[in-house]
């Protein structure tokens, strides 16, 4: 029922947030359809901006024709004229004489403003006209919209001066009515769904389109209602056209129907202004229903959306709770696992910070013993029953996680835990085994202690009393603390000697008792200092092992080793492969064999001279593991040795499953005994069986003659010890490798 009623809060939550992000979208769906509204009005207007200055440009090269055409006849005109010919009416005379015809649309007036048109011998004054004034000035132009004076028509004057001998003799001018004008100067617009205006700075319209002919003489803006936006306004319209200025503004007719207008300046036409509207639906007349359209189908893919999301995050949900399962949850015990003491330590040390709270490290005694002995199966059983056991002896606050194999860690809210007998008692297991715990504690300061730092250091205080049979429980003190301090600090030193490639294999020959020839040898890890102290295995290999820097002293002694077999292996006939030392944690590193064969690659060293120690532990508590690694390095070439074999943790079941090149028989076997018949028999069947598995035998620890006669007893030939040689620098072995023997 709690777990029903988990699940339906989860799902009204995943509902709560599909609802709210469908909001979210629909809200960012409405602000996009708006912002591509604006779009397409800001395309409208680009596009009418862009139609506006070419027919600008084409109604300024229409006037400059116009213009051009006038001036040829104003000089064409002045060809025919003399000194004494300068006023208006013999130039009237001079005009109708060039033009072979009478024509009233044409005339010419002389430097005080009196004009004639055709045969008409009444003049009349043209003086207070600007057109003019401007030409008399020596400026072509046209003029704004006037009143004949002969004919009473509204008509536009082009007016361009008459130049004789240099000097300005007067003016020719030719009249347009205002249909001919636009004709000429207004090009049509949107197939004639646009409108074509042409204003002064003012706004009053001198011409306009022909349906629109009704308005000129009006202004513009008393025909239009100008809408206000964010680009413009009517008092910015007015503005701009007082400067010179272009620009856009929108705007609504009396019917209600909505304009994109644009205007330009046209030059050489005193302030006149080019202005052309066209009416949004001309320009996108489907944009309406393509916004629908967008809406409906923007709306749709958020219903798919949101159903898709709410699917997603409901399978999302199962996968995250899979994966606490699996992180969190031990499956050997059925309890919880580490990483669960470390994401909710915080959290419950917080809740009640006055505790007081300790992390408790504990093991199984012996407990490899326990799963050579009867097998993993039953080591799991052990596993489960100690598990339910401790939870017995612990309270409502305290947490039981499992790291691995037999390792334990306890939260505990506990006063004085190191005197409490029951928590580390033996327990009695259903196959009548005894099983004894130890277990280090450490006090935790605060919910921001750093989990691993304080198991590390309660594993530290539990390692102190392994030997003492009748101590169970330590607590970490500052003796112990100085003593964490000091391997820091040889830490430290240590990855300092790797940066600086300080450690460098030295190496123990593997000889042949019978011939003393070398048939290979034993890389192990010294550290020389660049003072050419030595300092011992002992003191550093630990550290490594327990910190991780064991991956990085291997590899860096494999490349040297390698190293040594490029530049001394050429000179040996037939050079014998070097056996390196590899640590269990490089089995955490699924790029372990790859990484081996590119720093073969890489010195052009063939796989068989390489050879691979692994300890006998390691193929027994990694089984899977190890087999994967074992054949793949078989498959590749690489040698494989068991190193300490026969320690007592062994399980000959193994060498059925993986495919080991070598046995190294620990020196234990070598030791003298009470017993030494059974021992020979021990020793002599383990050497006759490696035999039959095509498995080469290599004898450790060889010190004394009388190892060397038992090895001769036993048909084993190959030793590896005192007896022969110790471990020897590089710059001494180099000789011995050379030459083949020791």
């Amino acid at each position: 029922m709690a777990l029903n009623s988990k699940f339906l809060q989860k799902k009204g939550f995943s509902l709560l947030i599909t609802a709210l992000f469908d909001v979210l979208l629909i809200a960012c769906v409405v602000l996009l359809m708006q912002h591509t509204q604006k779009l397409l009005n800001s395309d409208a207007s680009l596009s009418l901006t862009e139609i506006t200055k070419q027919n600008r440009e084409v109604i300024v090269n229409h006037i400059n024709l116009e213009l051009s055409k006038q001036q040829l006849s104003a000089r064409a005109l002045a060809n025919h004229l003399t000194d004494n010919r300068s006023d208006a009416f013999e130039m009237n005379i001079a005009l109708m004489a060039l033009l072979g015809t009478m024509r009233n649309d044409i005339f010419v007036a002389s430097l005080d403003g009196t004009a004639y048109v055709g045969n008409n011998e009444h003049s009349f004054d043209i003086s207070g006209r600007r057109y003019f004034r401007l030409a008399k000035l020596g400026k072509s132009n046209i003029s704004d919209k006037l009143i004949d004076q002969t004919s009473g028509e509204e008509v536009f004057v082009i007016s361009v001066p008459i130049y004789f001998q240099g000097k300005i003799a007067g003016t020719l001018q030719k009249t347009y009515r205002p249909e001919q004008l636009y004709a000429i100067v207004v090009p049509p617009l949107f197939a004639t769904k646009g409108r074509s205006y042409i204003v002064t700075h003012s706004g009053k319209i001198v011409l306009a389109s022909l349906e629109q002919k009704n308005v000129t003489g009006t202004n513009l803006f008393d025909t239009l209602t100008v809408l206000d936006d964010e680009t413009s306004s009517l008092a910015q319209i007015r503005q701009d056209l007082h400067e010179g200025k272009s620009g856009l503004f929108r705007s609504v007719d009396s019917s209600g129907r909505t304009y994109f207008s644009a205007y330009e300046q046209i030059k050489n036409a005193h302030d006149w202004y080019l202005v052309t509207s066209i009416a949004s639906d001309a320009i996108a007349p489907h944009s309406g229903e393509i916004i629908l359209l967008f809406y409906i189908i923007l709306f749709a893919l958020c219903l798919i959306f949101g159903v898709t999301i709410y699917y997603a995050v409901n399978i999302k949900q199962r996968e995250q709770e899979e994966l606490e399962r699996q992180v969190f949850h031990d499956p050997v015990t059925g309890g919880l696992t580490f990483n669960k003491m470390i994401a909710d330590l915080p959290k419950i040390v917080g809740a009640n910070p006055d505790g007081p709270w300790y992390l408790l490290a504990f093991d199984i005694d012996r407990f490899r013993y326990i799963n050579s002995s009867y097998g993993f199966e039953y080591g799991n059983i052990i596993l489960r029953e100690v598990s339910q056991a401790i939870l017995t002896r612990l309270g409502p606050k305290d947490v039981l996680t499992r790291l691995w194999g037999d390792y334990f860690a306890i939260l505990l809210c506990k006063k004085n835990p190191e005197k409490d007998s029951s928590l580390m008692a033996p327990v009695k297991s259903s196959h009548d085994v005894t099983l004894t715990l130890t277990g280090g504690l450490y006090k935790i300061q605060s919910p921001e202690e750093n989990v691993r730092d304080a198991y590390d250091k309660a594993s530290l205080a539990g390692n102190q009393i392994k030997k003492d049979i009748h101590a169970t429980l330590k607590l970490y003190d500052e003796e112990l603390n100085q003593s964490l301090i000091k391997n820091e600090s040889m830490k430290l030193r240590i990855q300092k000697a790797i940066e600086n490639r300080e450690l460098l294999p030295f190496f123990q020959p593997k000889v042949d008792i019978n011939s003393g020839k070398l048939v290979g040898a034993e890389a192990l890890a010294r550290w020389r200092t660049p003072e050419g102290e030595l300092i011992s295995p002992a003191d550093f290999i630990p550290i490594c092992e327990s910190s991780g820097l064991v991956v990085e002293v291997d590899m860096l002694i494999y490349e040297k080793v390698l190293y040594f077999i490029k530049e001394y292996g050429g000179s040996n006939a037939n050079p014998v492969p070097i056996s390196i030392n590899f640590s269990r944690r490089h089995l955490e590193n699924p790029h372990f064999v790859k990484n081996l064969l590119l720093k073969l690659d890489e010195f052009h060293i063939s796989a068989n001279l390489v050879e691979l120690e692994l300890t006998e532990s390691l193929f027994y508590d990694n089984q899977k593991d190890i087999i994967t690694l074992v054949n793949n390095l078989s498959n590749v070439g690489l040698k494989v040795s068991m190193d300490d074999f026969g320690t007592g943790y062994s399980s000959l079941s193994m060498l059925k499953d993986v495919h080991v090149d070598v046995l190294k028989i620990d020196q234990s076997f070598l030791q003298q005994s009470d017993q030494l018949n059974k021992r020979d028999i021990i020793f002599t069947s383990i050497v006759e069986m490696a035999k039959k598995l095509n498995i080469d035998i290599v004898v450790e620890g060889v010190e004394t003659e009388e190892n060397v006669a038992l090895m001769r007893n036993c048909h084993c030939d190959v030793a590896q010890g005192f007896y022969f040689s110790r471990p020897l620098a590089p710059e001494i072995f180099r000789k011995i490798y050379a030459r083949g023997y020791v």
